[in-house]
């Protein structure tokens, strides 16, 4: 682990958030399989009824379903709603 990730863990931990919250990743919450909120998004790369496709600094997040809809979208988290069936990592 990086000397520079230390305080942004330390500093979480002393905060009570959960991991990743501050340090430059995606957190990502589901609620069963009818939403996806992803904290950290960087952007849609892609969307249909069938397939969204999330730009997340680790690199694409790909969710596949049926009746996918944008929930809400702001400047860094999204929320896909819909039948989710299943989720990919891509670089």
């Amino acid at each position: 682990m990086g000397e520079r990730r230390q305080p942004v863990r330390r500093m979480e931990k002393a905060m009570d958030f959960p991991g990743g919250t501050l340090a430059k990743t995606a957190l990502i919450e589901m609620e069963g399989n009818r939403r996806l909120v992803v904290a950290g998004c960087r952007g849609v790369l892609g969307y249909t009824e069938d397939c969204v496709q999330l730009r997340i600094p680790e690199g694409t997040l790909l969710c596949y379903g049926r009746d996918l809809e944008m929930g809400c979208l702001t400047a860094d988290e999204a929320t896909v709603v819909g039948c989710l069936q299943r989720i990919e990592f891509a670089d």
